[in-house]
């Protein structure tokens, strides 16, 4: 059966080094089953073509058209003039590239994957009214910059973000009464959605879905180093808030209990609050290549994230790599009861330093927990009803 055409667009691709990216880049690999896939995105890598992933990518879809961005201060200024609203990742040289394509091609789809390129989904509807656009959220934004604007307190930081959420749910509900279908990355997500909706939109859910390959062994996992892990953004407000939790209240708990713990925090440009809580036991790493060297070396992934919309991509990815996940139950939204029990779960600092050190005596229950994690995950690989909804 021939293919359809679709325009994939996406705000960000290449390096894949965060759970965004992660996230649209198994999109694509899922769609490309479906469709002949045109991409066009904007990329941060300097060296696209020598990105890991970047040859499966290619080899994948039918072409691919990769944009740095630049924030040209005269074009946001003019864009959240005429808009009444500023956080987008607008520019011209992107408009340029999807007109040629558009005009060179038909499309029976344009898929508009993230937030702050909603924009083109005006542009797109009066320049091919006949075309079906897919909208793919990430989280609902502006939901997530209110949650942010209240947790930040630094005054200069608090402006700007009240710049950016200002017009950001007008924008974001007209974007999707604006689309044809909409995609979100968990049911809590799309049922928020519906409530504002009210029936007038056709929705679903699209969990995330990645190549990764395990790369820590039995032998890793059963042969206990008395290392944690922490994964992230480091500048990212529920990463901040979790991590200070962790560091602050768990964790000398988990000292007290067994002296031998250590706790690698990765993640890019941690915040000068969290950097406060650095010794010889807490390790922070800033960017990292790939951390796949830690998952090999630490015990378990810890999650203690309070908030953030969406889901945790990072959850995804230390189960598909072969690390056992504990977190709070805040942090699990998007994933099935049946992945966590109890003994992998903890609201309370006190309970969650116990049943840290308790759980990770037992290999067993580890091994128990990645085997049925992974099964149910690859679940998440299939999108036929989710293509076949979108006719």
């Amino acid at each position: 059966m021939e293919k359809k055409r679709a325009l994939y667009i996406s705000s960000n691709l290449f390096p894949v080094d965060s759970g965004a990216v992660i996230y649209t880049y198994g999109n694509i690999l899922r769609f490309a089953k479906y469709f002949e896939i045109d991409l066009v995105s904007y990329v941060q890598s300097k060296d696209v073509a020598s990105e890991e992933y970047y040859e499966k990518l290619v080899e994948t879809i039918n072409s691919f058209y990769s944009l740095p961005f630049y924030k040209k201060t005269s074009e946001f200024i003019y864009f959240g003039i005429s808009n009444r609203f500023f956080f987008q990742k607008y520019s011209k040289a992107m408009l340029k590239q999807i007109k040629n394509l558009l005009a060179s091609n038909d499309y029976s789809y344009i898929i508009i994957d993230g937030f702050l390129i909603y924009y083109l989904t005006f542009i797109l509807r009066r320049q091919k009214p006949g075309c079906k656009i897919i909208l793919i959220e990430h989280n609902i934004e502006f939901q997530n910059l209110l949650e942010e604007f209240s947790y930040e307190k630094r005054p200069v930081r608090k402006i700007l973000l009240k710049l950016y959420e200002a017009g950001s749910k007008r924008f974001e509900i007209e974007s999707w009464l604006n689309s044809d279908y909409i995609l979100f990355i968990s049911e809590r997500d799309k049922s928020s959605a519906e409530e504002i909706l009210d029936g007038r939109k056709r929705l679903n859910v699209l969990p995330p879905s990645f190549p990764f390959r395990q790369v820590k062994s039995n032998d890793e996992l059963e042969k206990n180093s008395f290392n944690l892990l922490i994964l992230g953004n480091m500048w990212w407000y529920p990463n901040i808030e979790g991590a200070k939790w962790f560091l602050e209240d768990v964790f000398p708990a988990i000292k007290k209990l067994d002296d031998r713990y250590r706790v690698f925090v990765v993640g890019r440009n941690p915040s000068e609050l969290l950097s406060l809580y650095k010794s010889e036991s807490i390790v922070f790493t800033g960017s990292v290549r790939s951390v796949d060297e830690y998952i090999r070396k630490c015990d378990l992934l810890i999650v203690p994230n309070f908030s953030g919309g969406g889901i945790k991509i990072k959850i995804y990815e230390g189960i598909k790599k072969g690390i056992p996940v504990f977190a709070r139950p805040e942090s699990i939204v998007g994933y099935t009861e049946e992945i966590f029990p109890e003994s992998f779960l903890a609201s309370e600092a006190s309970d969650f330093a116990r049943k840290i050190v308790e759980m990770n005596r037992n290999f067993e229950l580890k091994k128990k927990f990645i085997d049925n994690a992974q099964k149910i995950l690859k679940e998440f690989e299939d999108i036929e009803p989710i293509v076949n909804d979108m006719d």
